[in-house]
């Protein structure tokens, strides 16, 4: 979660239509060892929502850039990144209040006149959760797939949680949890899973899903299933020792009798000694050697 956003089409924020109507008071998430987080809104109405360690847990919080949103958003959106070490649960703590009409009712008691804001129940048919791997997704199963299947509760990406009412009280605190599964389908880009959730209420009079609140987060592949070692097949090749080179008496002489040769070869580089200054007379080149048969 993160900041509470004023419009539902703001990728990767978090979303309220109204929360004196209907809000979420807290969210634990944990796995079957441990409690890994607990989001808590910073005030009411919230403007954002602090994610928190339990006491002890230095394990630092993480979050990811939204890959969903378009390129023309002004700045970046950033989600919370969780890990699929295990199943992950999230408790949900719903609040929903009565809202005031903006009429004033006027009483009288003990002859002490008072003036009382009058309000409504609010009233939750068909309270249902709804997820998808992103927000377009998402719209497509709570409109299309909706009317074509009113029985949407029988999809695997929804949940019917209930009916609800305030029942003239000022407030009704529901309690809910849902489990979090990898998905059999491919991790999306950036190796893992985006998931878009939306809370939502049923309005007969127009036959649709009305979103009361929704939010998006993250959940990393850290599973990865590592590939099979290879295994080769046993070396059937017999070793081969190393030849031993000995020199042999011919090519030892061989090689004495070209260096001699050679030597002999090799013209004077040292010039010969001048007379009174003259020029050196001109020198024969070298009779080569001759070999000895």
């Amino acid at each position: 979660m993160g900041n509470v956003a004023s419009r539902l089409d703001e990728a990767g924020n978090l979303f309220f239509k109204d929360q004196n109507r209907f809000s979420i008071a807290s969210v634990t998430i944990s796995n079957s060892r441990r409690r890994l987080l607990t989001l808590s809104p910073n005030a009411f109405p919230a403007v954002r929502y602090v994610a928190k360690r339990d006491a002890g847990d230095d394990t630092p919080i993480e979050y990811i850039q939204d890959p969903d949103v378009p390129s023309t958003a002004p700045t970046p959106t950033f989600l919370l990144r969780l890990a699929n070490d295990d199943e992950l649960v999230f408790n949900f703590t719903f609040i929903l209040r009565q809202t005031p009409t903006g009429n004033v009712t006027g009483s009288t008691v003990n002859g002490v006149s008072t003036s009382l804001p009058e309000v409504s129940d609010t009233i939750l048919n068909g309270l249902t959760f709804a997820h998808a791997s992103n927000s377009k997704e998402l719209d497509n199963l709570i409109t299309r797939e909706f009317h074509a299947n009113p029985n949407l509760q029988n999809n695997s990406n929804v949940q019917l949680i209930g009916d609800f009412s305030t029942d003239g009280t000022p407030s009704v605190s529901v309690e809910w949890s849902w489990t979090w599964k990898p998905p059999k389908g491919p991790e999306d880009k950036g190796g893992g899973w985006r998931n878009s959730c939306s809370l939502l209420d049923y309005d007969q009079r127009t036959n649709r899903l009305n979103t009361l609140a929704h939010f998006s987060f993250w959940v990393h592949n850290s599973v990865r299933l590592l590939p099979s070692p290879r295994i080769s097949s046993p070396n059937l090749e017999l070793p081969v020792p190393p030849r031993s080179r000995v020199p042999s008496t011919q090519s030892t002489a061989s090689h004495f009798s070209d260096a001699e040769i050679t030597y002999h070869n090799i013209p004077s580089i040292t010039p010969p000694e001048t007379v009174d200054g003259a020029p050196p007379a001109p020198t024969q080149p070298p009779t080569p050697a001759s070999r000895e048969s």
